[in-house]
């Protein structure tokens, strides 16, 4: 599998999850909103602001700035990025703000991936590097080097002057969290601006103290819930979207194991869009209810709607 096609691929497959919230008419709407429209990290996105014209677009211009400056940081497919230097060299100092977002990604990544139980782990990478490039069939010699050198736990974060692999071969993605993460950052661009009430679509939706209706579609588009949001952010994974060859899920399981796809989708409501994205992305991968019932619990995360692979929803809140 080509470089180009393995793109397409993820855009793809990140562009069904977008797809899969689909934003309603903003309740209480009392004019036309300035809607800006583009691609970040491969995904459809928007931003919808009310107010002046003049001064809606100098927030968005900024707030754009801010996306790509942190795309530089964290793209898997532009070679010079931050996180592609790090995955070539197995190391990279960190100076100042320049890559402070990988530095941040890392570090809650890991805490995510303690409170799912190592179900979110972004050094995943090299597992789908064997996929990509078995055509869907990896074999279990393949497999068994690529598992090798999955773990969160192998990435040295101690000392915030560098990141560093303890193995050689490891590789970070950030695709199950970073389009929330620059939803945040985003939103928090506009809030300087004064425009708290934006609804943002950056893979995962934003919404701001303006409540949104989010309509909630299984993989197959056709939408089945509507989450109303305020102040907060919701992300949907699709594990049955895509399928490799051998009926592995995209989502790959970090044991490297080949299970099929327990969710046909899994949305997750939080206080903000990082963690519903990242929580949404281990959960997609969670063999039943008990993991999203304990993060509920705990606070974690606000709400989660799944629909399994039978069309039975279940509601945790």
């Amino acid at each position: 599998m080509a470089n180009l096609s393995r793109r397409r691929f993820l855009t793809l497959s990140v562009a069904t999850s977008a797809a899969a919230l689909v934003p309603a008419r903003l309740m209480a709407q009392t004019k036309a909103p300035i809607i800006w429209t583009g691609i970040v990290l491969g995904a459809d996105a928007s931003i919808k602001i009310y107010g002046d014209e003049a001064k809606a677009h100098l927030a968005i211009k900024s707030a754009l700035s801010v996306i790509k400056e942190h795309e530089t940081q964290l793209s898997i497919y532009d070679p010079s990025s931050s996180l592609s230097r790090l995955n070539k060299s197995g190391k990279l100092d960190l100076h100042e703000e320049q890559d402070s977002s990988l530095y941040q990604l890392t570090l809650q990544s890991k805490i995510i991936n303690q409170n799912t139980d190592g179900l979110f782990d972004p050094t995943i990478q090299p597992l789908f590097e064997i996929y990509a490039k078995n055509k869907g069939y990896p074999s279990k010699v393949d497999l068994e080097k690529a598992k090798a050198l999955i773990g969160i736990d192998k990435v040295e974060t101690s000392n915030a002057a560098h990141l560093k692999f303890q193995q050689k071969g490891m590789a970070l993605t950030f695709n199950g969290i970073a389009q929330g993460f620059i939803t945040d950052k985003v939103r928090q661009s506009l809030n300087r601006s004064g425009y708290d009430h934006a609804l943002i679509n950056i893979g995962e939706y934003s919404a701001g103290t303006r409540p949104a209706k989010i309509g909630i579609a299984d993989a197959h588009g056709s939408v089945f819930d509507i989450a109303v949001l305020r102040n907060q952010a919701i992300a949907t994974s699709s594990p049955s979207t895509y399928l490799f060859p051998d009926g592995t899920s995209h989502i790959l399981h970090p044991s490297g194991s080949k299970r099929p796809a327990i969710w046909d989708t899994v949305s997750v409501v939080a206080e903000n869009a990082m963690l519903a994205d990242g929580y949404s992305t281990a959960l997609a991968l969670a063999a039943d209810e008990a993991l999203a019932e304990k993060l509920v619990a705990r606070g974690i995360v606000k709400k989660v709607i799944l629909k399994n692979t039978n069309g039975h929803i279940s509601h945790i809140a």
